[in-house]
């Protein structure tokens, strides 16, 4: 079985169309469908579904590319781990943490790769907004992208769910709901917010939940991560934002309450999906896709 055959499979399966895959790997369409047909005879099954519409993957399909997938990945994990072997220095992949100044999922996701690679691979650490990471991955400043938020559509850019995170509204010890654990959004419309920096992802998507729920929220501040809580503990208002609890241990006069029912957004890291990456950014983003979660 030709490894090649898999990975036309696999784009063909993508982009519901022999023509866009092949215009994608350099190659006539002709030879993709032929490279296809060879795979299904070798499998004894149909593996696509093909009409005037387009391409859909059937049911034999759909098994198989999931091992497909595994098939090509622990290729391209093994080349570029043989790459880096070779290599003797190290090789940077610009990461961009996305919405927040400091992010703790984010930075032991980066500890946990580089344990994984001892002194093979630096992996810098930018914060910025995410608008602002986006286009320096979409003007090839930056390599990979971590975003709070999918806003992707019609890029060429690839994306992997690193993180599900609720939403958690932190308020002051001597507030009324303190000994809450959990807490309806919409028994909070009557209540200040503090929301983290204005523009922010963050204060984009807690304001975002807060009209879901049916009102829109009184901000009084915008603050980041340490001033915001600092503000709570004054009992100026109630801070909302999307982080996982476990990320935090509780200061004196500062108590968190979960909102239920629970709402949630995804972590994503983006790539230009076309586009060769760095030794040590193929490797980053191979390492976030064995941790994937579901989108």
């Amino acid at each position: 079985m030709e490894t090649v055959y898999l990975k036309e499979f696999i784009l063909v399966s993508e982009l519901g169309s022999f023509n866009e895959a092949a215009a994608a790997l350099f190659t006539s369409q002709s030879s993709v469908s032929r490279h296809i047909i060879q795979l299904e005879t070798s499998l004894g099954h149909a593996l696509l579904e093909r009409t005037n519409k387009g391409v859909t993957v059937n049911a034999f399909g759909k098994s198989f590319l999931a091992y497909a997938r595994r098939i090509m990945q622990a290729e391209e994990n093994c080349r570029l781990e043989l790459q880096a072997i070779e290599g003797s220095a190290p090789v940077e992949a610009n990461i961009i943490s996305v919405g927040c100044d400091y992010n703790m999922k984010i930075f032991r996701l980066i500890q946990s790769f580089e344990r994984k690679y001892p002194g093979r691979f630096v992996v810098n650490q930018t914060s910025t907004l995410c608008g602002k990471s986006i286009q320096l991955l979409e003007n090839g400043t930056v390599e990979l992208a971590f975003a709070r938020y999918r806003d992707i559509s019609g890029m060429e850019l690839g994306s992997i769910s690193y993180s599900k995170e609720p939403l958690l509204a932190f308020v002051s010890d001597r507030h009324p709901l303190a000994e809450q654990k959990e807490i309806r959004l919409e028994n909070l419309k009557d209540e200040p917010f503090i929301m983290l920096e204005k523009g922010s992802s963050r204060a984009q998507n807690s304001a975002m939940m807060c009209r879901r729920a049916g009102f829109e929220p009184r901000i009084v501040a915008y603050a980041n991560v340490i001033n915001g809580i600092n503000l709570v503990k004054r009992g100026l208002g109630i801070m909302l934002f999307f982080d996982d609890p476990e990320n935090f241990e509780m200061e004196h006069g500062i108590k968190l309450i979960k909102i239920a029912p629970e709402m949630t957004i995804q972590g994503f890291i983006c790539y230009r999906r076309w586009e060769d990456l760095s030794i040590g950014a193929q490797l980053f983003v191979n390492y976030l896709k064995g941790l994937a979660i579901d989108s």
